[in-house]
């Protein structure tokens, strides 16, 4: 379904001319109409282009197939009761950062399904009409909260929109909204306002204001906005503000009582520092890092050891979190699974249809994807039903097509009205083999696919469009199943696989993002030994090599005779563009983040095509490394699959956000290290790194240090 034919836009400050000016530039064939309070500055945007149509009266509403609510938040109930009397066939959404009580507000005056609340996380210190941008939510995240999966539905137009906007989708209940927003956004201002106030009651106050630098400067600059957007906010968002408001005042009582102690609160200032990383610029680059087990594989041996019948040992694993998902929901299906040292693991299997038992509860994937696919894969073939669930990032990705293929097999998989997470499996052994042909290139759905193919009744067969990376052909074949790979493709042959013991090779994704920074400056090196050289994983060192890289491989004894695995030592270099796309793009899907980093360092424009697929990652990739890139000061263009990145440039130094993301965590801890001499990167939500590498930040910093 498209974008809507007409949308009204009521209330024209920053976030509603912004909007018309986003609407014109990305939409120009919707129809739009702009309502202000002020008729001049209705006028304006009529004169500026910005609308078709505009003016004051509300009989504005009657024409607009959506509309959108920009007004201060305590005046959209009043325009609730309007669009009630004169839009009554028009779905309506607002963009105010409250709200529960606007959606119980807008439910009772609109009645169920018309009204959709939403919050674009696109705020600046700057207000009104004239400091609108068209690109103001290009790369941000645009909260919607629906009251069930039927408003996702009925709003899919206005969805259209959001994602033809270059936002970054988020839906969450409103409760949640309201307490999230409460602390990162409501309480910050509150306290700004506080910390002037304070300070200001000081006698020492002349002294400091002419003391005060950026530090106090950052600190109090909210201090400085609307005092009656803030007073509605405030008053509509109470409840939330007072719960962010006991944290944070056990927090500060913590805080006295280290400054009454001896120790001046090191740990409690430290704890801080996990969560906002800052980073500056790296003066010299070198040394050798061992990165932790590969995450693909060590997902996939734990699986495949939880369906041999007798014990796998299996070392060098995971740390991730992702991997530790992995097996605490194994657990929860009755698989015994003991550690017995750093990296090592001890599992028993009872054979395929029979190792896993009915979970008492809903199995936690946290943030993995690859949990969720594998292990739907695995849980088809066993006659049980669970639901697998994660957190907010893992609900946006895509579940429906792991859905399809085996529900053709035989099993009941039912993912949310969305096609995300929670996702319910009620399974059967044996399952029907099938003949499944992938709607994409996916490593993850062919492994759920060919796990299912375990319990079937038959060979399964999948056929893939490009070839992804085949770690669980390998490792069925370590564990003596049959599997025959001609072409594009794969066929599996019902068999117990047998137990097996297993070293895990290094994670090449995870080292890619350090032999990434050496490459960007000649004399630059950094080695990582014993990483996968599994072809389906090495087309960064190819992208890095035709970059104009130095790139060294010292092949090395297979692991468990099956996967390849070597020694990687890259060395800096000038570097020039290069065009990333086709079949080359599966083999180093998640080192595109990175490498659209470094091509800011390369001479002319990179260009990386045909990765649609970035954007149903953990985040919007596309968008948010479009964003992040040029708030670091490069430019690039976002095309719907992919960026041209123009290079060479001087990164300068900024504020950037991992939006929970762990690669994008990753990239602009790199970035960081590649920006001019002034200044430092700061990092929010950098410990989502230990999704994959919990120890990146250490490691980056013995290469740098």
């Amino acid at each position: 379904m498209g974008p809507p034919r007409s949308v009204a836009v009521v209330g024209l400050g920053l976030i509603g001319a912004s909007l018309l000016a986003a609407l014109r530039a990305r939409l120009p064939a919707t129809r739009r109409i702009g309502i202000a309070r002020r008729p001049e500055i209705a006028h304006r945007a009529l004169a500026d282009g910005l609308c078709d149509e505009a003016g004051s009266g509300v009989e504005l509403l009657a024409g607009a197939e959506v509309v959108v609510l920009c007004t201060p938040v305590d005046a959209m109930e009043g325009w609730l009761a309007e669009c009630a009397d004169l839009a009554p066939r028009s779905l309506v959404t607002d963009c105010g950062s409250t709200k529960a009580w606007l959606v119980d507000r807008a439910t009772a005056l609109l009645g169920e399904g018309r009204f959709l609340g939403g919050h674009p996380m696109a705020g600046r210190e700057r207000s009104g009409y004239d400091a609108a941008e068209a690109g103001l939510f290009q790369g941000c995240t645009w909260v919607v909260t629906p009251r069930g999966g039927a408003d996702l539905v009925a709003f899919a137009p206005w969805l259209a929109v959001i994602e033809a906007l270059g936002a970054h989708l988020e839906v969450m209940d409103a409760a949640t909204h309201d307490a999230a927003v409460a602390a990162i956004s409501h309480l910050p201002f509150a306290l700004s306002v506080a910390l002037v106030r304070a300070v200001a009651a000081d006698p020492a106050w002349p002294q400091a204001r002419r003391l005060a630098a950026s530090g106090f400067r950052d600190m109090a600059r909210l201090a400085g906005g609307d005092p009656a957007m803030y007073a509605a906010i405030s008053r509509t968002n109470a409840a939330s503000m007072l719960a962010a408001l006991d944290r944070l005042e056990v927090e500060l009582a913590v805080l006295r009582a280290r400054l009454a102690s001896d120790d001046g609160g090191e740990a409690w200032y430290a704890a801080a520092r996990e969560l906002r990383r800052e980073l500056g610029r790296a003066g010299r680059v070198d040394g050798e890092v061992v990165v932790p087990g590969d995450k693909s594989i060590s997902h996939r041996a734990l699986l495949l050891g939880a369906l041999v019948r007798g014990r796998t040992f299996l070392g060098h694993l995971s740390p991730a979190a992702d991997v530790v998902s992995t097996a605490h929901c194994l657990v929860a299906c009755g698989v015994w699974l003991r550690p017995f040292g750093e990296g090592k693991v001890v599992l028993d299997g009872a054979g395929v249809g029979t190792s896993l038992t009915q979970p008492a509860g809903v199995l936690d994937c946290g943030n993995s994807g690859t949990t969720m696919r594998l292990l739907s894969g695995v849980l088809a073939g066993h006659p049980l039903e669970a639901t697998l669930d994660g957190d907010e990032s893992l609900r946006r990705r895509p579940m429906r097509r792991v859905a399809v293929p085996l529900g053709l097999m035989g099993a009941e998989v039912e993912p949310s009205p969305a096609g995300t997470a929670p996702l319910r499996i009620h399974g059967r052994h044996p399952l029907r083999a099938v003949e499944y042909e992938l709607p994409v290139a996916s490593a993850q759905l062919k492994s759920a696919v060919l796990l299912a193919g375990l319990a079937a009744d038959g060979p399964t067969t999948v056929v893939e469009p490009a070839p992804s990376r085949d770690h669980t052909e390998r490792l069925l074949r370590l564990c003596e199943v049959p599997v025959d790979v001609d072409g594009g493709r794969v066929r599996v042959t019902p068999a117990t696989p047998q137990p097996f013991g297993l070293s895990v090779p290094g994670d090449l994704s995870s080292a890619a993002f350090l032999l990434a920074l050496a490459a960007a400056r000649p004399g630059w090196r950094v080695r990582c030994p014993g990483v996968t050289l599994n072809p389906g994983r090495t087309g960064v060192l190819e992208v890095l090599a035709a970059m104009g890289a130095e790139v060294r491989v010292e092949p090395g004894p297979d692991a468990g005779g099956v996967e390849p695995v070597g020694d990687v030592e890259v060395r800096g270099a000038g570097l020039r563009a290069v065009t990333m796309a086709g079949e080359l793009i599966p083999r180093l899907i998640d080192e595109l983040p990175v490498l659209a980093v470094l091509a800011t360092q390369a001479d002319g424009t990179t260009e990386i095509r045909d990765a649609a697929e970035l954007r149903a990652k953990e985040s919007d990739r596309i968008a948010l490394v479009a964003a992040g890139l040029r708030a670091l000061g490069a430019e690039c263009d976002e095309a719907p699959d992919g960026l041209a990145v123009h290079g060479p440039v001087r990164l300068r130094a900024a504020a950037l956000d991992a939006h929970g993301d762990h690669r994008l965590a990753m990239a602009w801890a790199i970035a960081a290290c590649l920006t001019g001499e002034d200044g430092t990167t700061a990092i929010d939500g950098a410990d989502c790194v230990a999704v994959s590498y919990p120890r990146f930040f250490e490691d980056l910093a013995s290469l740098t240090g």
